[in-house]
């Protein structure tokens, strides 16, 4: 299904290159998922301290990680690699260090292969930030947008091959069985 994403299909290939089952797969995303949170989470400790905790115990029972989390389904991570995405450019405009950068626009790459209209929103609202940030704010626009870029490239890819550009593809689906 359409809103379904191929980043999410990269992350289980190694479970399903080993055999998996349905059982196997979603015990697999239980963990990744854990750790993954834990460790987005983990980002905004330095801007934010023990709320940080409190926000990943308190997201761990939400509906989107309760449900999503365990199916191979993009909401959880597009949410997770947006939210760490918002992290490191946060920590790198307030003089962190240039490596914080890159792993924003590696999350933000991250985000827009998995989702990647969410991920152009994450960048929308960062921009701004970033502009009225205290340092090099083009630099750091720059390697967002790159990462954005690298995450929206195999997804043009893709609609220049099989629906000859974007357009077409927006135009068949447009045209689909629910328009």
């Amino acid at each position: 299904a359409g809103w379904r994403a191929r980043g999410v299909t990269l992350l289980i290939a190694p479970a399903i290159s080993a055999g998996a089952s349905i059982v196997d797969v979603r015990a697999f995303l239980i963990i990744l998922s854990t750790a993954a949170l834990g460790l987005t989470l983990s980002v905004w400790i330095a801007l934010i301290g023990v709320a940080a905790s409190l926000a990943a115990f308190l997201f761990s029972f939400s509906w989107i990680a309760l449900l999503n989390a365990s199916q191979v389904m993009p909401n959880f991570w597009a949410a997770l690699l947006g939210l760490a995405a918002a992290g490191f450019t946060v920590r790198g405009v307030e003089g962190g260090r240039p490596r914080h950068i890159v792993f924003a626009s590696a999350a933000l790459a991250a985000t827009a292969l998995i989702r990647p209209t969410e991920a152009t929103v994450v960048f929308v609202v960062l921009g701004p930030y970033v502009l009225l940030g205290r340092k090099i704010s083009r630099t750091v626009l720059l390697a967002l947008a790159s990462g954005l870029a690298l995450g929206w490239l195999p997804w043009m890819i893709e609609m220049s091959v099989r629906f000859g550009g974007p357009l077409q593809a927006l135009r068949e689906a447009a045209s689909g069985p629910l328009a």
